[in-house]
């Protein structure tokens, strides 16, 4: 048995130059929706939509899954990390204002920093881990797509790849553009034991 997630990043937010978490519900701009239509695949029937209940991710994919019929759940532990104070300020301000830690200290070493009054990365990791996990392993629906945040596809390429927690491999080093389209299949052997790849 093999299916399939389509993991499909919000497009361009109404305001940009701000550290987006889930905190700041900030809308998906015009621009940003037309890209992320154009962005699906025009030859896969899609039988569930999954969506973060940030606006920016749930405005489209009540759209589209009205649209094509199909179901829609919402997922609570599909939102962007928890930035806590720093959620929603400007990149200038905070390289600028942060520190015990800094801005620059927290991407450098994620999994050592915690933003003031945030969520950890392990926190982080653990929410978009359980939810996959038990996604994979309860899901009857073949062809899924998932709209949600760059921080979140990038946890699940983390787990997927089997990328070292202590590491900023996940954080800096795969980018997840603006309405980007990232496909994970998972094959269940006889065993019901999951093989998970990413697709290019």
């Amino acid at each position: 048995m093999t299916k399939t997630w389509y993991f499909l990043r919000h497009g361009k937010p109404v305001s940009t130059g701000i550290l987006t978490g889930s905190r700041t519900d900030v809308a998906v701009s015009k621009v940003g929706l037309a890209a992320m239509k154009l962005a699906l695949p025009q030859t896969v029937q899609f039988d569930a939509c999954i969506s973060s209940p940030m606006q920016r991710c749930l405005v489209f994919a009540k759209q589209l899954s009205k649209q094509l019929d199909i179901a829609l759940t919402v997922e609570e532990r599909l939102q962007e990390m928890d930035f806590g104070d720093w959620d929603g300020r400007a990149y200038d301000w905070l390289w600028e204002n942060t520190q015990n830690p800094s801005i620059g200290e927290f991407w450098q070493a994620p999994w050592q920093h915690t933003p003031s009054n945030g969520e950890s990365l392990d926190a982080f990791r653990d929410r978009v881990r359980n939810w996959w996990k038990e996604e994979f392993l309860t899901r009857q629906t073949t062809h899924n797509l998932v709209v949600t945040h760059a921080g979140v596809i990038k946890q699940i390429l983390a787990e997927v790849l089997a990328l070292p927690f202590d590491s900023a491999i996940s954080i800096n080093c795969l980018e997840v553009g603006y309405a980007k389209l990232v496909v994970v299949e998972v094959y269940l052997d006889e065993a019901h034991k999951p093989w998970p790849k990413v697709v290019f």
